[in-house]
């Protein structure tokens, strides 16, 4: 037994489970188990969701529609649930496309429930991609453990907890950076295409201000890595090309169809971020200061005060350190308020699709404090292994000096902004701590501790955990923006739970001759943010209105002014509430009065000498019997966009005798049409623009990285057969013998 078992030990599954490697994995599991046990625990039980409004609103709602009347490879192309209806591709920020989500209403109901403890995990996934950046750079477990800890706090996780696209962007930020760099494994056969899904999934579930954030970000870091590191082009820039292309690619369903309906203008108008100096004190202080400009959530600059004072650690030397000076130097100069050319700089690309750009590169800014706060402590640590203990000196007078400014800065935001003393002692005593230890870590002085690495090693544990527990006091200190008691809020706004609503919609039975009648509005003026109507994601009624993004849009944008106008809302109401109908409108396109909706659709007579009777129903796709004495404009109560077709064919006569007819925007922003005289069954169908091209895309983008793997397989047995077999190769490197920086 005992032969067997070390046997088993010696085998590669046993060095697996029991190596330095399997430790590691483990320490990591663990630590981040107990950090989402302590911030996120009654996310998983259902009882807390972050903030209401936008988080129980259509980032949540929509997501649960598009997996569950579609999927991956056939989509959902009509939502018949507000606003008259909208096309599926049209909303940016519905979670379409985005695998996480789709795994999760695959296991669960995507409920409001489902939804936060996802959004959980998704701050655990973030802390872990720094892990995984800093260990590809090569640096010490420790101090990627430091980044694992601090980063996990990073304020739009918190601040931004009610903007789902938000927290994920935040999230997969390091991992596009860790694959936008010469360290990645692009000589393993499954570089490339993790890459790809790394970036594909990215764009597909971020805010697309933070997704033009990691753009010019990321062209920085790819730039100055390539100069600092000089990496072979086939070793980094190639394969790097092909994975990009690749996630742009699998990335058309998405954007392709949005930017045919939508174009790629933004309908958010003009940036509203305000820098104020006292937000600097946010770095470590509460951000609930009365007087601070901008939107609660967009105004924190939060990371734990230990990260803040590692950075005295950082020495220029180090090439991850200048990777992220000019990285964040760019950060800076595009993103932040108070730089002379910030307005200028909307004419850039992509620059004007956020009303808050300051936040939006906030989560690459506090990346890159992060990632250099672990390069400053790695180096600390290298430097003490490398170095005599009587010849170690403080850190660098520049970064002491730094470190000093902070401080004082801290105390001054403190006293002038008017904090209360409870509000600003702890953290500036754990600022004050962490500034204690990174003295130490530094070379200050020529204590014995520093007589050996592994003394420092405990120090960056002690570091860490003063950054664990500036962050926890941190997040507690202001709850309002993550933590929401979620069945009273629920049943506040939809009456039952979301759990509730879809076990009613599961149970409801549509009807396959006609679209149902819409919910009715409870007041007018409608409010384009009422989220109460949002619950018809759930349920499966079809609401008129609801919160959904669709500013911008000419339908959308004429339902809302024809609610608006006291003389047309009455009309507007009857034709948005009704069952699906077609009614006669004149030459001048005024809307029908409600007594003759209400006729047409109890007994179809829709006009003069024109009877419109429903033939079949399904999502997106209607049919009417028609019989017009005449020619005539009919007005089907659907909302108009590019897509809709419609056909008629007259009733008794072969296929040959059908005819399109050109559908355009009536009044109202529904459909209307011209319709010949006669008897027809007249087909409306709804299909979402460009998709044919963009499922070509999508098919070439998997073909591409398919074959990208293939040949990483094969140079890479080239490579081995090619090479001592005693002399590792960079096909067998793991993250147990990173790439050492250069």
């Amino acid at each position: 037994m005992i032969l067997r078992w070390d046997a088993m030990r010696r085998s590669r599954l046993g060095r697996a489970l029991t190596g330095a490697r399997a430790r590691e994995v483990a320490l990591v599991a663990a630590v981040l188990v107990v950090l989402e046990l302590l911030m996120f625990w009654h996310y998983f039980t259902g009882n807390v969701v972050p903030a209401p409004d936008d988080f129980i609103g259509s980032y949540n709602n929509e997501p649960l529609a598009w997996w569950r009347d579609g999927s991956l490879l056939s989509p959902a192309q009509w939502m018949p649930y507000s606003w008259g209806g909208f096309p599926a591709a049209i909303s940016i920020q519905n979670g379409s496309w985005y695998l996480p989500i789709g795994i999760f209403a695959a296991i669960t109901p995507y409920s409001i429930h489902a939804a936060a403890a996802l959004q959980a995990l998704h701050v655990a996934f973030g802390a872990l991609g720094v892990y995984v950046l800093g260990r590809r750079w090569g640096l010490a477990r420790s101090a990627t453990m430091f980044g694992l800890v601090t980063y996990f706090f990073a304020a739009s996780f918190y601040t931004n907890a009610l903007h789902p696209d938000i927290v994920r962007g935040a999230a997969w930020a390091p991992w596009v950076i860790a694959v936008l760099s010469p360290t990645w494994a692009w000589k393993r056969w499954w570089g490339i295409p993790v890459a790809a899904v790394v970036i594909w999934q990215a764009l597909a579930g971020s805010y697309p201000g933070v997704i033009v954030a990691g753009a010019y970000c990321g062209i920085a870091w790819v730039v100055t890595a390539q100069i600092v590191r000089r990496p072979r082009i086939r070793d980094f820039l190639l394969p790097l090309c092909v994975a990009g292309l690749g996630a742009l690619l699998l990335s058309a369903p998405k954007y392709l169809t949005a930017i045919g309906l939508r174009g790629t203008g933004s309908p958010t108008g003009v940036d509203e971020s305000i820098f104020d100096w006292r937000m600097v004190g946010t770095t470590i202080f509460p951000y609930d200061l009365v007087g601070l400009p901008n939107d609660p959530s967009m105004r924190a600059f939060f990371l734990p005060a230990a990260c803040w004072a590692a950075l005295a650690l950082v020495r220029w030397r180090d090439p991850l350190v200048r990777v992220c000076a000019v990285a964040g130097g760019v950060v800076l100069a595009l993103g932040m308020p108070f730089m002379p050319w910030y307005s200028a700089l909307e004419a850039l690309p992509g620059l004007d699709l956020s009303r808050f750009r300051m936040a939006d590169f906030r989560v690459y800014l506090l990346l890159v404090v992060v990632v250099a706060a672990m390069a400053g402590i790695s180096g600390a640590l290298a430097r003490a292994r490398a170095e005599e203990p009587s010849r170690r000196r403080w850190a660098h007078p520049w970064g002491s000096a730094a470190l000093l400014g902070m401080v004082l800065l801290a105390l001054a935001v403190a006293e002038r902004a008017n904090y209360q003393v409870a509000r600003w002692v702890e953290p500036w005593t754990l600022l004050a701590a962490s500034a204690a230890v990174v003295a130490l870590l530094g070379g200050f002085g020529r204590a014995r501790w520093h007589a050996n690495r592994g003394d420092l090693r405990r120090w960056v544990a002690v570091l860490t955990v003063l950054g664990a527990l500036s962050g926890i006091s941190w997040a507690y200190a202001i709850t309002a923006s993550w933590r929401t008691e979620r069945a009273a809020l629920e049943t506040a706004v939809w009456g039952e739970t979301s759990d509730e609503l879809i076990s009613d919609g599961a149970e409801l039975e549509l009807s396959s001759t006609q679209r149902p009648a819409r919910i009715a509005l409870d007041e007018l003026p409608v409010s384009a943010g009422a989220v109460n109507w949002n619950s018809s994601f759930y349920h499966r009624q079809d609401a008129v209105g609801g919160y959904v993004n669709l500013k911008g849009q000419p339908a959308f944008e004429a339902a809302l002014a024809a609610l608006a106008n006291p003389d047309t809302a009455e009309e507007t109401t009857a034709l948005y509430e009704a069952p699906g109908l077609g009614i006669e409108v004149g030459a001048d396109d005024e809307l029908p009065a409600p007594s003759a909706v209400e006729e047409c659709a109890d007994s179809g007579a829709c006009g003069e000498g024109l009877v419109i009777l429903p033939d079949a129903y399904d999502v997106g796709d209607l049919s009417y019997r028609v019989t017009a004495a005449s020619s005539t404009s009919v007005l089907f109560n659907e909302a108009y966009y590019p897509g809709w077709s419609i056909e008629a064919c007259e009733v008794g006569a072969s296929a040959d005798n059908c005819r399109v007819v050109e559908p355009r925007m009536g009044a109202a922003g529904l459909v209307l049409t011209d319709l010949p005289a006669g008897d027809w069954i007249v087909d409306l169908e709804y299909a979402t623009p460009h998709q044919s091209a963009a499922g070509a895309a999508f098919l070439t983008g998997t073909v591409l990285l398919m074959g990208a793997s293939v040949t990483m397989v094969v140079m890479a047995r080239r490579r081995r057969s090619a090479s001592d077999p005693a002399e590792p190769s960079d096909h067998e490197m793991t993250l147990d013998e990173p790439v050492r920086a250069v």
